[in-house]
């Protein structure tokens, strides 16, 4: 299935959602922090980033502003997960991303309905931009 990196600095919450992504066959790694989350990429690809807002070290904000810095590709499949929906700073950011939130607290199901979502909309769009070489007969031997 995906590589997923989940990005929150409440444990119980980060191991929860390793075990469902997991149980769902998906890869898993965790980071307890924006900074961890950076570390982690330097390592590893992903395709999906689960990404809580408000931590210490380094919060979603500055994380994501550096991710899409360093691979604005895998800046567009990051999902927030947030439990402030009410802050205008989080509600101005969250509405300028444009990338899907996850409420907390959140259900199981609405976890797994997202992630699937993203992954297949994220195929979608790798799809769309693989069509016009298959169809070029140009690249075709």
């Amino acid at each position: 299935m995906a590589a997923i990196l989940v990005v929150e600095d409440e444990r119980e919450i980060r191991e929860l959602l390793q075990r469902v992504l997991w149980r769902d066959g998906h890869r898993v790694r965790l980071a307890a922090h924006g900074m961890e989350g950076l570390q982690a990429l330097q390592g590893d690809c992903f395709d999906l980033i689960l990404c809580n807002i408000r931590m210490p070290v380094m919060d979603g904000l500055a994380f994501f502003a550096r991710l899409q810095q360093v691979d604005p590709v895998l800046a567009q499949h990051t999902i927030f997960c947030t439990g402030d929906m009410v802050s205008p700073e989080i509600r101005l950011f969250l509405a300028g991303c444009r990338q899907p939130v996850l409420p907390k607290p959140f259900a199981i199901g609405e976890l797994r309905s997202l992630v699937a979502r993203s992954l297949q909309d994220q195929a979608h769009r790798l799809q769309a931009k693989a069509a016009p070489l298959e169809m070029c007969p140009a690249v075709k031997s």
